[in-house]
């Protein structure tokens, strides 16, 4: 409202030709965006100025807030700026070759959803439109747009990368739109990345009657005394007066209310008196308070010297000589006329002569102030539309009602204590709204977001140091409100995404100034001008005036480049400059050599870029609303983690089934006649099993890197999608060469599998919580044995036009190709992105992730990182393993059938004997889970060499049992399962230990990449002329086994050996101060390695 009431005075005070303004453009919004249901639309008006314009530039979306655009307004802020106006958004437009928006407020101007009534300004459907006039719903309309921004005059192609997700947006709103500004932060930090917030009144509050403290405190002592003893006078009139007095009384307030040219323009709302016994006291407070709140020309935009020193110049200099007394048939005139040329005394008139004349000086006052307010602008400055609408939010939700403060301070309050909240919301709010709430539920549009104790990253609050409503906002003082919490402002340009320290407040409190005084400003007007022009002209030095320039440097410099792809910042506020400094050279072009001796001071670590495509400023918030793992409710942290096991765990175990089912589908095959069917010779069954892996190996690296520039769960979803299509196709198979072709293009498309499996649970868990999560997951192996068990024994039963195999591969790929669907509905690509989550629990699930220590997703290759990968011994370690715990894997997938036919058994009931094989599974999964959740700390190692030993003794009964002892025999084979119990727990290694997004892709493709190498040669140990003993076969289980047992032991040296060396490298950064003041935030979501990291501690 400020804005508007300056953009009136500036086109009435000078008349002159602005330029032509932009064309108004539409978007359609939904009524209402929390109702799917809901189809219904509006159009919402904004303007654009895009002169300045250069690709990756900004976007300085400027809010109107709580009025519509006015027809001037477009022109004046977006045309040509000269000395008339200064707008700040097209000013740093500008300055940073971005695009300026004017939005105009839902329901305001004319964006209206609802028709309204054109005398009264009311919405015709009443509640059923005002319902939609809240803040979420209005919040959501400026997310809306910035995901759906597409001006005219830009193709689709460059609209598109004007949006929130391709440029950063920055709003800049004053009052009612600087609340919105720093709420919109809090909201959507991964949509408008930056804000400026001018004279906000944060606090949730209904009573905002700390508002006149500033103006008492403002005005002259003795125009204060009087104004205190006229309303006081009245007070005790209308309490203990007589009938005679009340009565006169009310025929002096009811002359001054007629008196009033613009009675019909004023803000406060009681239905017009045409007696004095129509007035109600409220309406009596209301006209005895017209020059603090009905005047267009408000203390709160204009100041002391245009506001209010002629009216307390009026009031001193009343001269009670002139005076003639006042009765109930004396005239208007007997008010009005006075020869002003008292002599003011230094105590007032109340004091001077009496409490009675200071109440009549107090009226003729007003009236003065009636009529220069009405010719200063005689026109209403709200439509009526506006004015209800505005009326509705302040009743609704927004509250802050500047009534008075009798009861706070009662022996110096200039406002009548008849206007309180009782009566403010009897007749301004449930006057033309009967269906408004009995009081305004501030918790919902403020209080939720923290109220005045608001700590947003990346936001700059602004304020008049004479603002009134500065009393009610995050840099109030107990001088002007007891009960503020007397927030430091700090003129230090914090780093990106992170809040200034402790309860410190980013930003200035203009000295002397009103207001929203430095968004829009006119030269002439009352604004800070020389002031206003250093928050955008940066001139030095720079440590003498707060600039907002530097803070979109900064955030320049982290965002809008990193969305071109064309420079790498840090936020970091040393240079405030837009040209990098040469440490910020070094730092864009520096990357980390790994080596045995790589060394990161945690300083650097501060430094190192998140890069993430999401904005990665929720996760700096996250560590400041949980600055330590002590600050974390574990009572909401166990309920997120029981929300995330079933939101996630679920759609990973089904992945799982499929995965195995898939794999299974050529045992299967094989026992319901594949190679008859085929004419498959000697070998050529294996070499089926083989080719699968031959084209996982070749695509596991590459399918690892696609996976980090993609969001994960789509990219998953699509492979699961192809597994389903290239399964089904193998139906049609008619020889060796289709199908061999065809198992090599499956195994390129499951290679993603694992490795997105084991990403998605480090997203989300801590590494504590990693080994029994993948164990939920990796289970469903066993359900899939179970199951493909279960499916085969009825493809088995399926007497049709097909050969049994050929329906194993249809069913099956079919179902894998319709959860593939579903499953791209339904798997989150980021905590960030997460739905069905709140911001709040987002933040819990970021904040607890500290812990690992191995950094945040991240979509951009780092080739340092794949550098260090592939020279550490670790990750060939991990391959070795992959390699030995897949031997068995592979004969095992491809030939249990087979073996469990050779005990004698028929088709079916090899089928259905796969069921117990698969539950066995599932039960040796959970005990591991169930043991290293219960054994001591870095046990995970030891427990996977115990979970090889039912598999050694499994190979060992198995080779050595009679041939006729079918049922040990059998038992022995079901025994050989519990290794997958080891190698689930193995994976959590990769999951714990590996830092860098880049890195983990490829150390976690190498385990699946030593895999293949061991699902490739497996099934050649199995020859058909050792059937169905297979004792080569079953002794390359064996070995394997025994191998693996002893890798655990090197990995657990391994990697106690790396911590030592760790805790050294962080005692030499402490004995050099260079990890001074620091802790695990500093490298909690830095994209840094387990090497470079000092913080990080290996697991085993």
């Amino acid at each position: 409202m400020a804005l508007l009431i300056l953009s009136l005075l500036i086109a009435s005070l000078f008349p002159v030709a602005l330029g032509q303004g932009p064309p108004t453009q539409t978007i359609e919004l939904p009524i209402d965006h929390f109702n799917t249901s809901d189809t219904r639309t509006f159009l919402n008006r904004f303007w654009i100025n895009d002169t300045f314009y250069e690709p990756g530039g900004p976007v300085f979306f400027f809010d109107n807030g709580e009025a519509g655009v006015g027809d001037t307004q477009p022109a004046s802020y977006l045309g040509p700026q000269g000395e008339l106006i200064q707008f700040a958004p097209l000013l740093l437009a500008e300055k940073y070759h971005g695009i300026a928006i004017i939005w105009e407020h839902r329901f305001y101007g004319s964006s209206r959803p609802f028709e309204v009534d054109s005398t009264t300004g009311l919405c015709l459907a009443g509640y059923e439109a005002y319902k939609y006039l809240t803040n979420e719903q209005a919040l959501e309309d400026a997310v809306y747009f910035a995901t759906h921004f597409s001006p005219a005059g830009y193709d689709e192609e460059a609209a598109e990368s004007l949006r929130a997700d391709k440029t950063p947006w920055i709003w800049l709103g004053g009052s009612y739109p600087g609340i919105r500004a720093a709420l919109i932060r809090r909201r959507n930090p991964e949509t408008f990345f930056a804000s400026w917030s001018s004279s906000a009144p944060l606090q949730a509050v209904v009573d905002g009657n700390a508002y006149y403290n500033t103006i008492q405190q403002t005005i002259s002592a003795n125009c204060s005394a009087d104004m205190h003893g006229a309303v006081t006078y009245a007070d005790q009139i209308l309490k203990t007066g007589t009938a005679d007095e009340i009565a006169l009384f009310r025929r002096a307030i009811f002359l001054t209310y007629t008196v009033n040219p613009g009675k019909n323009n004023t803000f406060n709302s009681f239905p017009a008196p045409t007696c004095p016994e129509d007035l109600t006291d409220w309406a009596i407070a209301s006209i005895l308070t017209h020059t603090l709140q009905g005047s267009l020309v408000a203390f709160q935009t204009f100041g002391y010297a245009h506001a209010l020193l002629p009216f307390c110049t009026d009031l001193e200099t009343w001269n009670p000589a002139n005076f003639t007394g006042f009765t109930l048939s004396s005239p208007a005139t007997s008010l009005t006329d006075n020869s002003g040329d008292g002599v003011p005394t230094p105590d007032g008139i109340a004091a001077s002569s009496s409490p009675e004349l200071a109440l009549y000086a107090y009226l003729y006052a007003t009236t003065r102030k009636m009529e220069s307010d009405y010719v200063f602008l005689p026109d209403p400055y709200f439509s009526p539309a506006d004015r209800m609408a505005w009326t509705w939010q302040l009743c609704s939700e927004i509250g802050q009602f500047q009534t008075t403060q009798a009861h706070s301070s009662p022996a110096t309050n200039i406002v009548t204590e008849h206007y309180n909240v009782e009566g403010t919301i009897e007749s301004f709010c449930h006057g033309p709204f009967p269906y408004a709430p009995a009081a305004p539920n501030v918790s919902a549009a403020v209080g939720k977001y923290g109220s005045w104790g608001m700590r947003p990253s990346n936001v700059m609050f602004t304020n008049g140091e004479i603002d009134p409503l500065r009393s009610i906002g995050v840099q109030a003082d107990k001088g002007i409100n007891p009960e503020a919490l007397d927030r430091k402002s700090t003129q230090t340009v914090p780093p990106c995404g992170v809040p200034p320290p402790g309860d410190e407040v980013f930003g200035v409190v203009y000295e002397g100034a009103v207001h929203v005084s430095d968004l829009a400003f006119a030269a002439s007007g009352p604004a800070p001008v020389e002031e206003g022009r250093a928050l955008f002209e940066i001139p030095p030095p720079l440590s003498s005036v707060f600039r907002f320039a530097s803070l979109i440097d900064v955030f320049r410099r982290e965002l809008a480049f990193q969305y071109s792809g064309l420079l790498r910042y840090s936020c970091i506020d040393t240079d405030m400059s837009t040209t990098p400094n040469k440490d910020e050279k070094d730092q864009a072009d520096f990357e980390h050599e790994s080596n045995a001796g790589d060394t990161v001071d945690i300083k650097v670590a501060d430094e190192l870029e998140h890069n993430i495509n999401e904005p990665h400023s929720i996760y700096a918030e996250a560590l400041a609303r949980y600055p330590n793992d002590e600050s974390i409710d574990r009572i909401d942290e166990t309920k997120l983690k029981r929300k995330l096991d079933r939101r996630i765990l679920p759609l990973l175990g089904i992945c799982y089934f499929f995965y195995y089912v898939d794999k299974t589908t050529l045992s299967y095959a094989a026992i319901f006649g594949i190679k008859d069917d085929l004419s498959l010779r000697k070998n050529e069954y294996s070499w089926l099993s083989s080719l699968f892996y031959f084209g996982w190996l070749f695509w596991a690296i590459p399918s690892n890197l696609i996976m980090q520039r993609c969001p994960p769960g789509w990219y998953l979803s699509f492979n699961i999608f192809m597994w389903g299509i290239l399964l089904m196709a193998q139906a049609a198979a008619n020889n060796f060469a289709t199908i061999a072709a065809l198992r090599i293009l499956s195994g390129a498309f499951e290679a993603i599998a694992d490795p997105a499996f084991m990403m998605i649970t480090s997203m989300y868990y801590t590494r504590a919580e990693q080994p029994s999560r993948i164990a939920a997951w990796y289970a469903w192996n066993g359900i899939g044995v179970a199951g493909g068990g279960l499916i085969g024994y009825g493809i088995g039963n399926i007497k049709g036009a097909l050969q049994s195999w050929r329906y194993e591969f249809i069913v099956v790929g079919a179902a894998c190709s319709f959860w593939a669907i579903i499953l791209c509905l339904l798997l989150p690509n980021s905590p960030v992105t997460f739905w069905g989550f709140s911001h709040d629990e987002k933040l819990l699930m970021i904040a607890r992730m500290r812990r690992n220590q191995t950094g945040i997703e991240q979509r951009r290759i780092n080739w340092s990182q794949i550098k260090e990968a592939y020279l550490d011994y670790k990750t060939w370690l991990f391959t070795l393993l992959g390699f030995v715990s897949n031997i068995p894997n592979g004969g095992i997938s491809n030939f249990s059938t087979l073996v469990i036919k050779g005990l004698g058994f028929n088709t079916l009931n090899t089928a259905l004997l796969g069921i117990p094989q698969g539950a066995i599974v599932v039960i040796w999964i959970g005990l591991a889970a169930l043991c290293n959740r219960y054994m001591p700390k870095n046990s995970r190692t030891l427990i996977c060499a115990l979970f090889m030993i039912p598999t050694i003794a499994g190979a060992l009964g198995f080779l050595l049992a009679p041939a006729n002892a079918y049922v040990g025999r059998l038992i022995c084979f079901y025994l050989t399962g519990s290794y997958q119990a080891s190698f689930v727990l193995s994976l959590s290694l990769i999951t714990s230990n590996t830092g860098g997004q880049s890195k983990k892709m490829i150390v976690s493709g190498m385990i699946w990449f030593g895999a293949c190498i061991g699902n490739i040669a497996s099934p050649f140990f199995y020859k058909t002329e050792q059937a169905p003993k297979y004792p080569l076969g079953i002794g390359s289980l064996l070995v394997a086994n025994i191998a693996e047992v002893i890798l655990f032991f090197v990995f657990r040296y391994a990697f106690k050996r790396e911590n030592r060396l760790k805790e050294r490298q962080r005692a030499e950064l402490r004995a050099s101060g260079g990890m001074e003041n620091s802790n695990l935030n500093d490298t909690a979501f830095t994209d840094m390695t387990d090497k470079q990291n000092p913080n990080f501690v290996y697991v085993y």
